[in-house]
């Protein structure tokens, strides 16, 4: 399991700004398909670069070209979709 924590930097578009970068998604083996925990709800995700590698409306932990990841929601707000506050926590699990 690998635990993220928001990094409250703002966010642009509805984004969430983790404090984990990509190297450390792919040690951790968290690529493609992943869940989300938040709280005590549990969402499907995919990692990826770009918002065409998603569908309209799917979650999607994307990696900037900084390489830092952040949640984002193909045309819509992650904070709102996920309800994520200031501080709140979400933890990213492999799946399979």
């Amino acid at each position: 399991r690998k635990w993220c924590y928001i990094r409250m930097e703002g966010t642009t578009f509805g984004n969430v700004a983790l404090n984990i970068r990509a190297r450390d998604l792919e040690k951790a083996r968290l690529t493609g398909h992943v869940e989300l925990l938040t709280g005590d709800e549990r969402y499907l995700a995919q990692v990826a670069r770009t918002f065409q590698s998603v569908r309209r409306s799917d979650i999607v932990v994307l990696i900037d070209s900084y390489g830092q990841a952040s949640v984002a929601v193909n045309n819509g707000s992650a904070a709102e979709v996920l309800g994520l506050d200031a501080g709140d926590e979400v933890r990213i699990r492999r799946l399979g």
